[in-house]
């Protein structure tokens, strides 16, 4: 009896012709993802050109709209009269700049001091502050020390006419001895000018 075998040679070449095609669709896939990815972040790229240049485009506008108010305003010249001339020069003289000098005040305390309070009024500035003092030191030497070091600063004390210690107290917080200073500073007035007197005129005595 002659047994019959059926061999399929086309079996190979099928299985290999389906791999390339799954590959060549995933190549598909893989190009269209980017593509897409590529078209959205062209989309977002042109979105934020066109907001850029609207951006630049007003801040433009604006310059321009700036620089015909300025030649406007050079066109018609502005008349300044001696006496603004003199207010603000007056104005300039008599101000008292009192962040610069709480500043200065903050930077001249001595170490173990610090502020605790200030008040401005009656024309007068009243400084608190507190410090710590050994149990053997005496009162005067830490006032005397303060006193000193805001007399001799030029940047707190110009313009102050006076700088005097008003009062201090000795206390214990815990196991530390503070003393609790209050000094009071008066800034200078400005001159006033002197009314003029007026002038007596002689009169010929006709006889």
């Amino acid at each position: 009896m002659i047994k019959q075998f059926t061999i399929n040679l086309n079996k190979g070449e099928g299985e290999a012709v389906l791999r390339a095609r799954v590959r060549e669709r995933r190549s598909l896939i893989y190009l269209a993802i980017i593509a897409v990815v590529l078209i959205v972040l062209s989309g977002f790229t042109w979105s934020k050109h066109r907001e850029l240049r609207d951006i630049v485009e007003s801040k433009q506008d604006k310059i321009a709209d700036i620089k015909h108010q300025l030649d406007s305003l050079r066109r018609e010249g502005t008349k300044v009269s001696k006496q603004d001339v003199m207010s603000l020069a007056k104005l300039e003289k008599d101000r008292f700049l009192w962040a610069a000098r709480l500043e200065a005040l903050a930077h001249i305390l001595p170490d173990g001091m610090a502020l605790t309070g200030l008040k401005f009024e009656h024309n007068r500035l009243v400084i608190k502050a507190i410090s710590k003092i050994k149990k053997d030191e005496k009162e005067f030497e830490r006032v005397s020390r303060l006193m000193d070091i805001l007399e001799t600063t030029p940047e707190f004390a110009s313009r102050f006419r006076d700088i005097r210690f008003t009062q201090s107290k000795r206390r214990r917080i815990e196991d530390q001895e503070v003393l609790e200073l209050v000094i009071t500073c008066f800034p200078q007035q400005p001159v006033a000018k002197k009314a003029r007197e007026p002038r007596s005129v002689e009169r010929p005595i006709r006889g």
